[in-house]
């Protein structure tokens, strides 16, 4: 089963992750989260969305996980055969799904990774030559993971 992580996320950008990490696990996807306090938390497999609005931020504090582990540690503890991080900095391209792979994605709405994401991956791909929000950039790993599905 391939693998999300979000990397980075932010206080006050938990909705738009946990949105985006609830279609990844639909779509097949092993999530995980990396906050920037240095925790990696695992959404559990049959985990159901906040039922109100506002229960994201609450919701997502509810997890719980690893604290003070380092991004490199972290992507160790997953044994990834390939990690691809993702942005818009990145090769444009179309990415080759693999089951045992890592995508990194920014759990952020604003601005660039701040932990050293760049230099832990095999590769830096961009998807889109436009900006694109969280939400969108899971529903684009998930369309190609069921086009692998098929084929």
């Amino acid at each position: 089963m391939p693998t999300i992580l979000f990397t980075d996320v932010r206080d006050g950008d938990e909705k738009e992750v946990v949105k985006a990490a609830l279609i990844a696990r639909k779509s097949g996807f092993r999530v995980l989260f990396y906050t920037e306090h240095g925790e990696m938390i695992e959404l559990p497999p049959h985990e159901k969305a906040p039922a109100k609005e506002g229960m994201y931020r609450p919701f997502f504090f509810s997890l719980r996980g690893l604290k003070n582990m380092a991004l490199g540690n972290v992507i160790q503890h997953i044994n990834a055969k390939k990690v691809v991080v993702l942005s818009p900095l990145g090769e444009r391209k179309k990415l080759k799904m693999g089951n045992q792979d890592l995508y990194i994605i920014g759990g952020f709405t604003d601005g660039d990774y701040r932990s050293g994401v760049y230099g832990s991956g095999h590769e830096v791909v961009s998807i889109s030559p436009e900006i694109m929000n969280i939400p969108d950039v899971v529903k684009e790993l998930a369309d190609g993971l069921k086009k692998k599905k098929k084929g």
